[in-house]
């Protein structure tokens, strides 16, 4: 059975400094967390540092966003979930309320980015909820439902087998995998 996770978003708070400080003071706080994944998601510029000084730790680091982009490529100002993988975080959280309503992320666009995420080998927290009017019109269910797509489910099922394949193979990195093989 799945633990849950209890993770912190800093959103954009705290500078490299104090994104260790704070890291390194929750972290004997919850050393005996057993029933529980504990994540952090400080602000992109602190994920390498943050993750390195949580290395052997029960507490994981998380992506606050990735770009629906699997691969390098000139895309100004965006995160592959790839690169993420590669500074040191295991999750991305995608679909956060903040995006959807401040960037206008659509849910096609959320699915995409959890696709990325899985491709690239990351847990994926996918914010997902409603609005008070749609709870209102009993619509809250499809609302909720909406990011999640058969593409996402199939994304975690190729991410599955190609880790079965590494598992036996051991010639690639997931990094390496994620590179060539295409996403359908």
């Amino acid at each position: 059975m799945r633990k849950p996770v209890i993770a912190g978003n800093w959103k954009m708070y705290k500078t490299l400094g104090e994104a260790v400080d704070t890291a390194l003071a929750l972290k004997p706080l919850v050393a005996n967390a057993n029933h529980c994944e504990v994540v952090l998601a400080p602000v992109f510029t602190a994920i390498k540092t943050v993750a390195d000084r949580l290395e052997g730790s029960n507490v994981h680091v998380a992506g606050q966003n990735c770009s629906t982009q699997v691969e390098e490529g000139a895309h100004t100002g965006e995160v592959a979930a790839f690169m993420l993988r590669d500074a040191g975080a295991r999750y991305v959280i995608v679909g956060h309320s903040e995006r959807r309503h401040l960037y206008g992320e659509s849910d096609s666009m959320v699915n995409k980015k959890a696709r990325a995420g899985i491709t690239a080998g990351l847990t994926v927290i996918m914010c997902v909820g409603e609005i008070l009017a749609q709870r209102e019109q009993g619509i809250a269910e499809n609302v909720v439902r909406g990011p999640f797509g058969p593409s996402v489910l199939d994304a975690q099922r190729r991410r599955s087998k190609r880790r079965k394949c590494m598992r036996l193979s051991g010639a690639f990195s997931r990094r390496d995998t994620h590179r060539k093989l295409p996403v359908r």
